[in-house]
């Protein structure tokens, strides 16, 4: 009861921290089989949460065991469809020996149709990379098929990539591969275990690997970053509504650019380094932003009215709401180090915080005006989506404005960087 309880509440706090979450290939996932998710790991916990807020199906993880160590803790993520899975330098052997009892319980959850979700590098880190991929997704797969013979299980690879996933109103782009199925590897598997794992692993990678964002060189992450940015600058804004998108463009763009300079030999890769950089100071120089250069707009009276209408349900709402938020930023930050948990632990905490206020709001509401009061306390949210949406509207807005005269040597910079290097996007 407690992952269906939670689940729409957590789909309002993953889909407010986000501003788009793009979903392409879902169809690719089979219905009425045993399937495995296996997902590449760049943050902590956002992944699964964010699966299992958007999929019409029920989902099952395995999670770091160390997290189990508390009695309360544990029931709490057994409740949420969670089991530990335990690594020998974190718990000692015997934790690691009931990995054993995990694995049955999640091949009997496969051979009974479920979904089950493994984040298949088995650590995260806060890059655009693939990790090497453990073997735990076949072993897994491969237990579920010898118990079950009679029964097909699929393993669909599932490329995670965010825009900036530790900002707040970021966005996701998640992919799903064709599934791969089991039963083209059982009799290899029966012959040569070790061997059907090594190349049923191998496969897996290399499918995630097309389904990923990869930065091969840590020293071409900021030429590719701002490329990035702007290539998004010239496309079309996608609406506030809905948050979720079936859609692959944005991660086919973003795949293509990196894909891009990655292929791209040294001395050319230079000649569009010194592009780039050269077009980035000058924005710097001028105060500028790369969407305010390439989209210089006058505003017209509908934007003056929103913005004059809007401003007082806008205070209103900011003032009910952002300290929530900006408490959760703060906890996230003083108390977490690694960056690849702070949105996650923004989020979480950002959520309770929110479910207390909102029920101290509906006691209050109802001790001073009845039920009438009760249903008020539900516009102190709906204020704080209409001030998330009229901030973004205004800062988009006057990023137009303030760009009264636009240097042409900025335009120059742009354009020059942007021809040299489409060719190679395009190819």
């Amino acid at each position: 009861m407690l992952y269906f309880i939670v689940r729409p509440i957590a789909r309002i706090a993953f889909g407010t921290y986000f501003r788009k979450i793009f979903l392409s290939g879902i169809e690719n996932i089979p219905k009425d089989a045993g399937v495995i998710l296996a997902a590449n790991h760049p943050t902590a916990f956002i992944e699964p949460c964010v699966l299992a807020c958007w999929l019409d199906r029920p989902l099952y993880f395995l999670v770091r065991g160390g997290l189990f160590s508390k009695p309360f803790y544990a029931r709490l993520m057994r409740d949420l469809h969670m089991l530990p899975i335990f690594r020998q330098y974190e718990s000692g052997i015997q934790a690691v020996r009931d990995n054993y009892k995990v694995l049955d319980a999640m091949s009997q959850a496969l051979g009974e149709g479920k979904t089950v979700m493994i984040l298949a590098e088995g650590n995260t880190r806060h890059e655009k990379r693939l990790r090497p991929i453990r073997k735990a997704v076949a072993r897994l797969a491969f237990n579920a098929a010898s118990q079950f013979p009679d029964k097909e299980i699929y393993v669909v690879p599932v490329g995670v990539n965010y825009t900036y996933s530790e900002r707040f109103r970021s966005e996701v782009m998640i992919e799903f591969s064709e599934p791969m199925r089991l039963s083209e590897y059982r009799k290899l598997y029966e012959e040569k275990p070790p061997r059907a794992l090594r190349e049923f692993t191998q496969e897996l990678a290399e499918r995630l690997a097309e389904k990923v964002v990869i930065i091969e060189r840590k020293e071409d992450e900021e030429l590719v970053e701002r490329l990035f940015v702007m290539h998004r600058t010239e496309r079309q804004d996608e609406p506030l509504w809905p948050v979720s998108l079936s859609d692959d463009s944005r991660f086919r763009m973003e795949k293509a650019i990196a894909d891009a300079v990655n292929e791209m030999d040294e001395e050319r890769k230079k000649q569009l380094k010194e592009k780039v950089d050269a077009y980035w100071k000058a924005l710097a120089v001028s105060g500028l932003n790369d969407r305010a250069v390439y989209r210089k707009r006058s505003l017209h009276i509908g934007h003056w009215l929103f913005l004059i209408l809007g401003f007082v349900p806008f205070v209103l709402g900011y003032l009910l709401n952002y300290f929530i938020l900006w408490a959760a930023h703060k906890l996230s930050l003083s108390k977490v180090e690694r960056i690849e948990f702070q949105a996650s632990v923004a989020i979480g905490v950002g959520m309770g915080f929110y479910l207390i206020y909102l029920i101290l709001l509906m006691v209050l509401g109802g001790l001073l005006w009845g039920w009438k009061g009760v249903l008020a306390a539900f516009v102190v949210p709906l204020l704080g989506f209409f001030a998330l949406f009229y901030w973004e509207k205004k800062r988009a807005w006057l990023q137009w404005a303030s760009a009264k005269t636009v240097p042409q040597e900025l335009k120059h910079l742009r354009t020059a960087a942007m021809e040299f290097f489409r060719p190679n996007v395009a190819n």
